[in-house]
């Protein structure tokens, strides 16, 4: 058990982990599902070290969750929420400091991100997935100036104000290199006819 990498704890009728799950030292990936009544992390998890993924799938009390992941906040490099009930981040996920992908799916509560990502300096991908509420991108964006690549789906609000030029969000994401709006990526880079019988020619 000392060397498992990955554990998933789906459908269990827990209120808190056990704080022996913090002896697992070589845990790299902890996926927690279905645990309708977990309420808390326990403060052993802060001993994994090689701890660098966490996926958070509908869970009751995300709220508490997420307020008792402070122990956690150096090792998370990549960050997964699926849950109906979460209507806006959380602020201690500014702790993340660490983060560098964040996938938030089938949220349809949220309706704001709030504060939760300002001060991500790591943040290199941001997947929003599905949150047919939420409405607009912080004015923060701008500041995320690692961020790398960023993919808008099912989120038709959001959508239409990251329109590339014309959206009202689009002036706090422009710097975003790579931006996947429902598959279509912005700026799309368009070739001349020469360009390619260049490339077709030097093959």
């Amino acid at each position: 058990m000392k060397h498992l990498r990955y554990i998933c704890l789906s459908g269990a009728s827990f209120k808190e982990l056990p704080q022996s799950i913090g002896s697992l030292r070589s845990l790299q990936i902890l996926t927690i599902s279905s645990c309708r009544n977990l309420a808390t992390l326990p403060t052993s998890l802060g001993g994994l070290l090689n701890l660098q993924e966490l996926e958070i799938i509908q869970i009751g009390e995300l709220a508490c969750v997420m307020e008792s992941m402070q122990h956690l906040l150096s090792t998370i490099q990549k960050l997964r929420i699926y849950s109906n009930a979460m209507t806006v981040l959380p602020e201690t996920m500014r702790g993340l400091m660490s983060l560098q992908s964040l996938k938030i799916e089938c949220c349809e509560s949220l309706s704001s991100l709030g504060e939760g990502l300002r001060g991500l300096t790591a943040l290199r991908e941001l997947y929003i997935w599905c949150c047919s509420n939420l409405g607009c991108t912080p004015e923060y964006m701008g500041s995320l100036t690692s961020l790398q690549y960023l993919d808008i789906m099912g989120c038709p609000h959001l959508e239409r104000r990251c329109e590339r030029e014309k959206g009202e969000d689009w002036q706090p994401i422009s710097h975003i290199p790579h931006i996947n709006i429902n598959f279509l990526e912005l700026p799309v880079v368009e070739l001349t006819d020469n360009l390619r019988l260049k490339k077709r020619r030097s093959v």
